[in-house]
């Protein structure tokens, strides 16, 4: 508490250059924190913070009121970090790896990756079951304008997904599922835990 208590005494304007980095870095690493210490989080903040630094006095320095400069380093911080999100930290990398310089793109896992990237559509899923049954969301693009799109991957190795199609562990021939169901109910969703996943196959 006294922390805070420190921090709240410092002045509005760089109380709100830190809050817009800190909503830049959370924007940015959303999905990819995880293993980030505090080191991360406070460097990474402060990088965003310069961006938010740098609009505020150029807002001023164009006669902006205080207000403006305000909204737009914050505005102008959460852009810059969802741009970086999207495309800069892919363009970063792929320029190191074609300069030599490393081939880790910091995800601790494989799953990282598929599991964040939107860029990364996937057109069919089948997950395998420690049971040996097997589930299947055929055709993806079908359900992506629903609010949960087409599936859902955990952090954890756990999915969820639509399933259209199921094979037990002792069948030859995959079994359609009704998940569209009747208009009125909607789409019905499987969730398989991580510790249920035995493999998990998908096509892109």
């Amino acid at each position: 508490m006294n922390d805070v208590a420190s921090l709240l005494q410092l002045p509005t304007d760089t109380i709100v250059v830190l809050a817009a980095g800190f909503l830049g870095y959370r924007i940015a690493s959303v999905g990819l924190d995880r293993g980030h210490g505090s080191a991360d989080v406070i460097f990474g903040s402060l990088v965003f913070a310069v961006v938010a630094r740098i609009t505020a006095m150029a807002v001023a320095a164009a006669g902006g009121s205080v207000w403006a400069a305000t909204a737009s380093s914050i505005v102008i911080t959460c852009l810059v970090a969802m741009l970086w999100r999207r495309w800069g930290s892919t363009w970063a990398y792929r320029l190191l790896r074609a300069a030599g310089v490393s081939t880790s793109d910091r995800h601790q896992t494989a799953w990282d990756p598929l599991r964040v990237n939107p860029a990364l559509r996937p057109s069919q899923i089948i997950v395998r079951r420690k049971d040996g049954t097997q589930l299947m969301c055929d055709r993806l693009d079908r359900f992506a304008a629903l609010p949960t799109r087409s599936c859902l991957f955990g952090a954890d190795g756990s999915v969820a997904l639509y399933v259209t199609d199921a094979r037990g562990a002792e069948d030859e021939d995959w079994v359609s599922q009704d998940v569209e169901g009747p208009d009125d109910w909607g789409n019905l969703m499987t969730y398989v835990p991580a510790s249920e996943v035995a493999q998990l196959m998908v096509r892109y």
